[in-house]
């Protein structure tokens, strides 16, 4: 049975790739048409991220993509929320189950979209969703069977971000918490141990992820850092790890122990990790001498960059801090910030005004794009310093996303003859 349907979009002149439809669909542009097909229409579907605070939505008709998927996949399905860290979790646990030569797939806010895996009825793959919070606070409009749903649910930490498209950090909280929600009857659910907000609210199997969990817990002793389970060692590793990482690590560790104790599934401990590849431009180091410089692009909050700060700033008495973007509302906090009378602060992009403002710190610099601002460090010709890329913001002002930002600063530092 066709369902007449339309595809609006509040803009006016742009175009849709239709020719692969397999249904009745009518194009509406603009936002008179935009307020008529969402009066008209008996449900709603919201792309992720899509600002509707310039609509009037019965939010009685909303839908998602997230619960359509839910209700319909019967695939192991193991669900990654968080403000930061959870494509990084999403990869990590995709390598591990490769490791182990368990078929699985990256889908949702990173991978392909969760409708297109809806037909892979293969048992023994595994799907790990990404999802954000535009995804559930749409899902949270509508129910799934307690039958079907996530059969793991991580929640990795919790910081303000995205109240350009929330009402409130409870707005943005509430949404995250959605994923409680979304976990099956007998699904079992991960939160951080020393992230409260993302404490079980209702979930009756919940393990504590983190550095003090008594659950699933990580510890360094030496060159080495272990992870384990209770008292069973599941893995090793000799790398050096940001602490963002090892709990990243033991999320994923975590979520692929009780995996493969759910499907009976034997494999050798501990893992040696040395092989685990990470995120690029999450606090990537592209050079390491006389000069530290390190690419997170991936930064896209303050609190990333906090983190950011946390590992890289007392290596070197000189840092170089490089802020600047789309601040989607949120703000630096300079006692987060804590930058010593040595460090430069260099800050770029949309919001550069906003930021220079709110910091009082006395050696601020104003540019209009990253590749003056490197032009002005190279002039400076520095012996012994650290330079940390760590943006804070959004990417969308200047670039098509992170992966963009980051390419093009690598890409400047060879310009200057950093790399």
């Amino acid at each position: 049975m066709e369902i007449p349907h339309f595809i609006v979009d509040t803009r006016e002149g742009i175009t849709f790739d239709l020719t692969n439809s397999k249904f009745l669909i009518s194009l509406k542009l603009g936002m008179d048409n935009t307020h008529q097909a969402i009066k008209e229409a008996d449900e709603l579907y919201f792309s992720p991220g899509f600002n509707r605070s310039r609509l009037i939505v019965d939010e009685s008709k909303i839908k998602s993509e997230l619960n359509l998927f839910l209700d319909n996949s019967s695939n192991f399905l193991i669900g990654v929320t968080g403000t930061n860290g959870k494509s990084t979790v999403c990869y990590l646990i995709s390598q591990l189950l490769d490791s182990l030569n368990i078929p699985n797939k990256i889908i949702g806010n990173f991978g392909e979209p969760m409708l297109d895996s809806i037909h892979l009825k293969d048992a023994g793959l595994v799907l790990i969703v990404e999802l954000s919070s535009f995804q559930l606070k749409d899902s949270s409009y509508d129910n799934i069977s307690r039958d079907s749903g996530l059969d793991i649910g991580i929640f990795t930490n919790f910081s303000e971000d995205h109240l350009d498209n929330h009402l409130s950090i409870d707005d943005y909280l509430e949404a995250k918490r959605t994923i409680e929600n979304k976990i099956k009857k007998k699904g079992i659910y991960l939160y951080h141990k020393d992230s409260i907000e993302t404490h079980p609210i209702r979930s009756k199997k919940a393990f504590s992820v983190g550095l003090n969990s008594t659950d699933y817990h990580y510890e360094v002793l030496g060159l080495e850092t272990r992870f384990n389970s209770g008292e069973s060692l599941l893995a090793t590793t000799s790398r050096k790890l940001s602490k963002i990482n090892m709990d990243n690590v033991m999320f994923a560790l975590a979520a692929v122990n009780i995996m493969t104790a759910e499907k009976n599934i034997t494999y050798q401990k501990p893992i040696h990790l040395d092989f685990l590849q990470f995120l690029k431009y999450r606090m990537e180091i592209v050079r390491s001498d006389h000069l530290l410089i390190v690419n997170d692009s991936k930064s896209t909050n303050p609190d990333s960059t906090y983190a950011a700060l946390a590992e890289f700033s007392n290596i070197h008495e000189i840092l170089i801090l490089i802020l600047g973007g789309d601040l989607k509302g949120l703000e630096f906090k300079e006692s987060k910030l804590a930058l010593n009378t040595q460090s430069i602060c260099y800050i770029y992009g949309k919001d550069a005004q906003l930021i220079y403002s709110k910091l009082s710190h006395n050696q601020k610099i104003l540019k209009s794009s990253i590749s003056e601002v490197l032009d002005d460090i190279h002039k400076k010709n520095l012996k012994k310093a650290t330079i940390l890329f760590s943006p804070g913001c959004s990417s969308k002002d200047q670039f098509d996303d992170y992966l963009h930002r980051g390419q093009s600063f690598n890409n400047h530092l060879k310009k200057f003859g950093f790399i």
